[in-house]
């Protein structure tokens, strides 16, 4: 239950480069982090679906903390196609 005062739920956006490394799972809150390329791998990097333009889900925030990375999606949960680094 949320009181007027608390924040909903909601996902950030994930910044993913093309091999599928996670950049910045938190594109909108720690927009210091975010990278045209990818550091591990040199691939440019995405926000978006290529398909549907609908931002990729990043970090979960819903006022509980959860330890560990935010996982890299295969699909994209608007349109269901599937993300270049799965091909």
């Amino acid at each position: 239950m949320y009181f007027d005062d608390e924040p909903a739920a909601y996902h950030d956006v994930a910044l993913v480069c093309l091999n599928g490394h996670m950049v910045n799972d938190r594109v909108r809150d720690m927009p210091q982090f975010n990278k045209k390329f990818c550091d591990r791998c040199g691939e440019p990097t995405i926000d978006t679906c290529p398909n549907c333009k609908t931002p990729i889900q990043g970090d979960y925030k819903s006022g509980v903390v959860v330890l560990g990375p935010t996982p890299v999606r295969s699909f994209c949960h608007q349109c269901g196609k599937p993300f270049p680094w799965t091909e």
